[in-house]
């Protein structure tokens, strides 16, 4: 995986400030936590914040994609990821650790490209999938009853290849138990999300995602009968809203798509000076 530079770009700097200066202290004192901001480990930021990861997860914010609670969680559409922190240890450690939760972050960074590149309503995205086989979802109608695209995050790029390639492995081979399967439990859970929701497209999220011109793990999903699949690699452009869904839209979410199209990345709270994306 690409690592920041040893100077962090001006979106990785504002990503650092944001999370250390304002969300945790707001997720530490909230009514159910009531944690001390001071045993939070700072985090090798070099691991996971990316130039170009920081760059989509503050289009996320700034956009208005991903909301920001005075509890300092993020949430879209009354859905969250797994959240950008986490404690750690036993409950009776006292005081409690706390650390970061880095796949958040492309998670977060995933629905922002989602709606700001490839001009999904917001309406229709979602974090986590019922029963949590996948970490978001992208839906096809109103009441969110179709999942067009299935999205994974991995933090590292091989863990994303290598769940690529055991859901080809237990695709081809069809219906079978997690018990009887050679692949890892996790990845025999993607795979039962695939044969549960259908998605039209499955999209896994490595940090490559956003370091190119296009995310490159995107795969049209096919499922036969008796559970056998078929995972055919597309073009990014299959993840736009306009050629995922031909079906006809209300006019509230035809308004939605068509401001998703007109935005622009105005970074609303930043300094018009940008770092280079990498």
């Amino acid at each position: 995986m690409q690592k920041s530079a040893l100077i962090p770009t001006i979106e990785q700097q504002v990503v650092r400030d944001l999370v250390v200066g304002e969300y945790l202290p707001a997720w530490c004192a909230s009514r159910a936590r009531s944690l001390d901001p001071s045993n939070f480990k700072i985090p090798d930021w070099s691991c996971f914040l990316t130039p170009s990861v920081a760059r989509w997860f503050l289009a996320a914010i700034d956009e208005g994609v991903v909301e920001v609670t005075s509890e300092g969680d993020l949430t879209l559409g009354g859905t969250t990821p797994d959240g950008i922190f986490e404690t750690k240890g036993f409950k009776s450690e006292t005081p409690r650790r706390m650390g970061i939760r880095p796949e958040s972050f492309l998670e977060v960074a995933a629905v922002g490209m989602l709606a700001v590149r490839y001009n999904w309503p917001l309406e229709r995205l979602r974090f986590q999938s019922p029963g949590w086989a996948f970490d978001l979802l992208a839906y096809a109608d109103d009441e969110w009853s179709e999942v067009t695209i299935a999205g994974e995050a991995k933090l590292k790029q091989r863990d994303a290849d290598a769940l690529s390639a055991s859901l080809k492995i237990c695709s081809e081979r069809g219906d079978h138990e997690i018990g009887d399967c050679d692949q890892t439990r996790n990845h025999h859970k993607k795979y039962e999300g695939l044969l549960k929701f259908r998605p039209d497209i499955l999209w896994i999220v490595g940090p490559e995602a956003f370091a190119g011109v296009d995310p490159d793990l995107v795969f049209r999903v096919q499922v036969g009968k008796g559970g056998v699949s078929r995972l055919r690699r597309v073009e990014a452009s299959k993840l736009r809203y306009e050629a995922l869904t031909a079906r006809t839209a209300s006019p509230g979410v035809r308004a939605a798509a068509g401001s998703n199209k007109a935005r622009r990345f105005t970074m609303k709270r930043r300094s018009s000076q940008v770092g280079t994306e990498t």
